[in-house]
């Protein structure tokens, strides 16, 4: 669900050890394609219902990214997208001037977990996101995917429990 690599400024690019290259990138229907076997695992493995289809609103999507509120961070190695990060931004609805960030998506291929790009990636999309003024972002996380710890050593804090019930 990320994009084309053409507009990206060099100061919107970190390479770390181990030549990971992290990324801002636009919305497009290849990075679309690029990501598509990445997603349908985080749907095989994240999602709680085994019903659902995967069958993302990119038409939302795309008119987010339009109006500038749809940022997207991306890991490659070797130029292979190998996980992403997608945020939808708003100014909170409570506390109008207060720019936020809520991560719509989160994903690092399994066999790149455990060498600290998924921790990059969150690094790298929070510089970038501070950098459009964002003061606060928030971040959904699966029980049965806890990567809370993770996200508690970069520094944020548990704010809420979220849970959901089907009425189907």
């Amino acid at each position: 669900m990320v994009g084309v690599t053409a507009t990206v400024s060099e100061s919107d690019i970190m390479v770390a050890p181990g030549k990971v290259r992290y990324q801002t990138e636009i919305l497009s229907v290849s990075l679309i394609k690029e990501a598509h076997d990445l997603m349908a695992m985080q749907r095989d493995e994240l999602c709680l219902h085994d019903d659902f289809e995967l069958d993302p609103d990119w038409e939302a999507y795309f008119t987010l990214s339009a109006i500038g509120q749809l940022v997207i961070c991306t890991a490659r190695k070797n130029e292979e997208l190998i996980g992403y990060a997608a945020y939808a931004l708003h100014q909170n609805m409570h506390y109008r001037k207060i720019k936020c960030a809520v991560q719509d998506v989160l994903f690092l291929h399994p066999s790149k977990r455990g060498t600290m790009a998924g921790y990059r990636l969150i690094q790298f999309a929070d510089s970038y996101l501070a950098t459009l003024g964002v003061q606060l972002v928030s971040h959904h996380v699966k029980v049965k995917f806890d990567f809370g710890p993770m996200l508690e050593r970069l520094g944020y804090k548990q704010s809420e429990k979220i849970f959901e019930k089907r009425l189907d």
